[in-house]
């Protein structure tokens, strides 16, 4: 199952701990500044099993066209600020422009997402599977 994971990390100690047990598998690493890719690496966390965690905050341009050029996936959340302004406006429309820079977006409300984000066929069947499961 290690293809069909990622394995998250809070700290640079605990990334290197789940890296040693398992060297192949996709690790969330928090990545806020391009300097921080670096940092990772120097510290024996090879890109190809990163995928850079970019928090709640703006995530800008720059740094999202850094991370694509050396292959790593955007992981950014919208449970904080995003899903309460569309539960309080009910404008799901909002995640269209939050969505528009990481490759997977981190929510509490999956069923609000996904009709925004226009998620079909396979990959809505494998959401829904996903989900059902316990």
């Amino acid at each position: 199952m290690l293809d069909q994971v990622i394995l998250i990390s809070y700290t640079t100690e605990q990334a290197l701990r789940l890296h040693a047990l398992a060297p192949t598998a996709a690790l969330s690493v928090g990545i806020f500044k391009p300097n921080d890719i670096a940092d990772l690496e120097a510290q024996g966390i090879p890109t190809r099993v990163m995928t850079a965690w970019t928090g709640k905050g703006p995530l800008t341009k720059e740094l999202a066209d850094i991370l694509r050029n050396r292959n790593i996936p955007i992981l950014a959340a919208s449970f904080f600020e995003v899903d309460e302004q569309v539960k309080q406006s009910g404008n799901t429309n909002l995640y269209t422009n939050f969505a528009k820079l990481p490759d997977l977006v981190v929510t509490d409300s999956a069923f609000e997402t996904q009709q925004v984000l226009e998620i079909a066929g396979d990959n809505l069947v494998s959401m829904e599977t996903c989900l059902a499961q316990k």
